[in-house]
């Protein structure tokens, strides 16, 4: 009797670290498309975002078909802000891409636990920790690694930052997005989420993207909006349901280790050992940030 309850529980747990690691593969993936994507970085992102909040909204109205409109005009104002940082987030993290490679793109977006741990600690109105302190000049430091000197460029060098910012726009949708989970399903907050980020994006990049993106592009956006974002976020909410927060963490911190492989893989983009000792300096901030503290 005892093993034929402990196999599904078993089976449940191993599903969910499968669908975990995919989600992260998945995610990962998605700045290989800054090489792939031959038009601006604003116009991918507005491709990626419309695309995602459409099949999110089929696939949801087909299992529950209910409409759940924002409850409050706060709520309605919280979903356009994060809407639009979403889209500031996703179009500098290409945008580094572009200017840069994908594993300085990965890597430098990886910086946002330092970001969330030092917001969290101003919006309460605290001093970081010792700890966290130290976290963030070693994280600093792994980024200064990302500049090779003797490859040192301006492009370079804004491109980095430019990442940075990724790693800071996406601390902030982390921490307010975990507020609106209080009320609505993870689905729900993808779906706005990408929804008003592609709208913000609309009247600036939707010319790109019918006047320069050819028909295998199309493939692309279809395959970087449905499996990229809308199957990731999807498999990766699934998760949370059967792991915990520690593990989807650690797990999730994985990610820009899968997307530099992949680069390297299908792009050819071999890391320098430089940008190898960064980014073990920056994922291991992270995953020290993701840790659980007393």
């Amino acid at each position: 009797m005892a093993s034929s309850i402990d196999k599904p529980t078993v089976y449940t747990h191993k599903k969910a670290l499968i669908e975990l690691h995919l989600a992260a593969i998945l995610f990962g993936g998605a700045g290989l498309f800054a090489e792939f994507i031959t038009i601006s970085a604003g116009g991918i992102v507005l491709g990626r975002a419309l695309i995602a909040a459409v099949f999110i909204a089929v696939v949801h109205f087909l299992v529950r078909p209910i409409l759940v409109l924002p409850k409050s005009k706060k709520d309605r104002i919280q979903f356009v802000v994060l809407g639009f940082i979403l889209a500031l987030h996703w179009v500098s993290f290409f945008v580094c891409i572009q200017m840069t490679t994908v594993a300085i793109g990965v890597l430098t977006f990886s910086s946002f636990p330092i970001f969330t741990i030092l917001l969290v600690a101003l919006m309460n109105k605290r001093l970081p920790s010792n700890t966290n302190i130290l976290l963030s000049l070693v994280a600093l430091f792994g980024i200064g690694l990302l500049l090779n000197p003797t490859e040192l460029q301006t492009s370079n060098v804004v491109g980095v930052l430019v990442g940075i910012f990724s790693g800071f726009t996406c601390a902030i949708l982390t921490i307010y997005s975990q507020r609106l989970l209080e009320n609505y399903s993870g689905v729900q907050v993808a779906f706005y989420q990408n929804g008003i980020a592609a709208l913000f994006l609309v009247p600036f990049y939707s010319y790109d993207i019918i006047a320069n993106t050819t028909g295998v592009e199309y493939l692309y956006f279809l395959f970087l909006g449905i499996a990229l974002t809308a199957i990731a976020h999807t498999l990766f909410i699934n998760s949370m349901e059967r792991v915990s927060p520690q593990t989807a963490s650690l797990v999730a911190s994985l990610e820009p280790v899968y997307g530099i492989v992949l680069a390297w893989l299908l792009l050819h983009q071999v890391p320098t050992w430089s940008v190898v000792i960064g980014g073990v300096l920056i994922l291991g901030v992270a995953f020290v940030a993701s840790m659980p503290r007393e």
